[in-house]
C-alpha cells in the first residue's frame, strides 16, 4: 500500500532535512523528513502529478523537474 511505501521511505531516510523522490503504483512522490524520526507522522509527502522520477534531477538539495 502507499502507506507502507511511505513508512519504508521514512525508515530509510530518517534524517531531518533529507528528502527523496520515489515512485509507487505509477505515481511519483516527494518525501521530506522533518523531524529525524523513523516514524512519518510529521513528515511531508507530495504527489507530483505528470512527473516521473527520471525527469527529476537533485543537486545541492534542489530538485529540478525537466
Amino acid at each position: 500500500s502507499l502507506a507502507d511505501a511511505i513508512d519504508k521511505v521514512g525508515a530509510d531516510v530518517a534524517t531531518a532535512g533529507e528528502s527523496v523522490i520515489f515512485e509507487y503504483d505509477s505515481n511519483t512522490y516527494f518525501f521530506a523528513d522533518t523531524d529525524g524520526a523513523t516514524t512519518t507522522t510529521s513528515d511531508l509527502v507530495i504527489q507530483l502529478t505528470g512527473v516521473d522520477s527520471a525527469s527529476v534531477v537533485a543537486a545541492a538539495e534542489v530538485f529540478t523537474i525537466s
